[in-house]
């Protein structure tokens, strides 16, 4: 084969490639078409296209209407797991979600579940718009407290500007002079819970050391993951309480009052002052005044009226503990199952909580404001420690900082009770 033909065979071969590759793409080309063309008919014929559904036209229209209903909004929020939900609580029952729409702040266990909802209840309501000075005129108490409530939540508080805050307060004011609530309704709202205040100062450590407990089936148990729980949500906005309570503080205190004396805690005679020696055995953040005398009432023990060394507002007073000395024993009442009966006094000229613990009985209320030298109960045994042999007969006393965010040690805690 000389060299013409052979040259001619090699552009012959470069034609058919060329073709062939033309081909290629015009059969690509077409089996797209195809492909497109098909999903289009399957659409047209098997999907459901946009015409109105005459026979479904009004469950259509009452969905829509129920999706700017607070109550499925709520609804459906809580089961599309829009919120942290925990094992041990049943957010999906209806009973509850309506109640707690509805702001059922009598509800103690769950009341911490509306500040979970803080955000959502504003964006809802519309807070902003409610006028608590005109709110009084409704019939409904409850309506009232719901109107206070949306508003003297910590998570809605925490969002209000100060101007804000002082109008909600002054409204707030006129609503208790004018006798139409009680200021103890107010610190309800505040805190539903006397846990709540538990789970804003107790630190990570104790937190750590209660998870195994919690996680037990006793009521001890129930009190711990409820105070995990409350931590989760409050401890981010824990100062929105201080700013709470400093504004209820100023709004209902006497003014002609002193509040900024201290007072005997016990009167002469009725105790024993720990040695510094005994320090070294005591709680290293707390102190315990063992009582002189005391009196027993079956398993209790009644001892000598305890006074409150400052003044400040009765954040917790609980009674009612019932227990033994183990934590499958407890039953209910009280601070905590370890604290039994006591009160907690926030002191805002000094910015301490004070506890009082193990009481027989407390004699004041939530909400109550108290001066240095008031009587908050009588000293006692309860609480799971104190119920064990030769571990009552005492006070047990705590003094948080909140300026430096820290406990006091036994050593400083002697010095500001006794002086010494």
């Amino acid at each position: 084969m000389n060299h013409q033909n052979k040259l001619m065979l090699k552009k012959n071969k470069n034609m058919i490639a060329k073709k062939n590759t033309l081909l290629i793409c015009l059969l690509f080309v077409l089996l797209s078409s195809i492909s497109l063309l098909s999903l289009y008919i399957y659409l047209e014929l098997f999907t459901d296209k946009t015409s109105i559904d005459f026979e479904n036209i009004d469950q259509r229209e009452n969905e829509t209407k129920n999706q700017t209903n607070p109550v499925s909004i709520f609804h459906s929020k809580i089961t599309e797991g829009y919120y942290d939900q925990k094992s041990y609580y049943n957010y999906a029952d209806s009973e509850f979600i309506y109640k707690s729409i509805g702001l059922n702040f009598r509800n103690d266990r769950h009341a911490h579940y509306i500040y979970k909802l803080g955000v959502l209840i504003q964006e809802i309501y519309n807070i902003e718009n409610i006028n608590l000075s005109t709110v009084k005129f409704q019939d409904n108490k409850d309506s009232i407290l719901n109107a206070i409530a949306l508003k003297l939540n910590p998570i809605s508080f925490n969002y209000s500007d100060t101007e804000s805050k002082n109008k909600i307060f002054k409204d707030v004011k006129q609503l208790v002079d004018e006798k139409i609530i009680d200021k103890h309704e107010l610190m309800n709202i505040i805190i539903p819970n006397h846990t709540i205040i538990l789970s804003i100062i107790y630190t990570d450590a104790f937190a750590r050391s209660i998870l195994k407990e919690a996680y037990n089936d006793n009521p001890s148990s129930d009190y711990y993951r409820d105070f995990l729980f409350y931590r989760d949500i409050y401890y981010p906005v824990r100062e929105s309480f201080i700013e709470l309570f400093d504004f209820y503080f100023s709004n209902f205190k006497k003014p002609d009052i002193s509040y900024n004396k201290k007072a005997k805690i016990l009167k002469n005679n009725t105790y024993t002052v720990p040695t510094r020696k005994s320090l070294s055995q005591n709680h290293q953040n707390a102190l315990d005044i063992f009582f002189n005398k005391i009196k027993n009432n079956g398993k209790y023990e009644i001892g000598p009226e305890i006074y409150s060394m400052t003044s400040g507002i009765v954040v917790a007073s609980e009674n009612d503990w019932q227990g033994g000395t183990t934590f499958e024993s407890y039953k209910n009442g009280g601070i905590s199952p370890k604290s039994g009966n006591g009160v907690i006094i926030y002191d805002p000229t000094q910015k301490w909580f004070i506890f009082y613990f193990h009481m027989y009985k407390t004699t004041v209320k939530r909400g109550d404001i108290i001066k240095a030298g008031d009587m908050i109960g009588y000293g006692g045994n309860t609480g799971l420690n104190a119920q064990k042999k030769g571990h009552g007969k005492h006070l047990h006393i705590e003094i948080y900082d909140w300026k430096s965010k820290s406990f006091f040690n036994c050593y400083k805690l002697k010095s500001i009770i006794f002086g010494q």
